[in-house]
């Protein structure tokens, strides 16, 4: 090792390794290059995709917390499952 900063960020070669999934890193990948070739609305962009990424956190919440899960039957479940994987876009 060397003292010093490095010359490159890792950071979202180290998310996709940690299972991150790939529209999330791909979107970081944009703002990344972005915001490198000096583009002045990166933060608007950023805020933006947290406000998004907020809104279906909370409404994946609210689904959640919703299911009564002592009464479904396993096979309930998993059609559940399979739609909300579907529908918050798992790959």
């Amino acid at each position: 090792m060397k003292k010093g900063g490095a010359s490159h960020s890792y950071g979202i070669a180290v998310a996709q390794l940690a299972g991150v999934p790939k529209d999330v890193t791909s979107r970081a990948r944009t703002l990344l290059s972005e915001y490198e070739a000096g583009a002045t609305d990166v933060r608007n962009k950023i805020q933006d995709s947290r406000k998004t990424t907020n809104t279906n956190d909370n409404k994946l919440r609210k689904t959640l917390s919703s299911l009564d899960l002592d009464s479904m039957t396993p096979l309930e479940a998993l059609e559940t499952l399979a739609m909300l994987q579907k529908n918050h876009g798992q790959d």
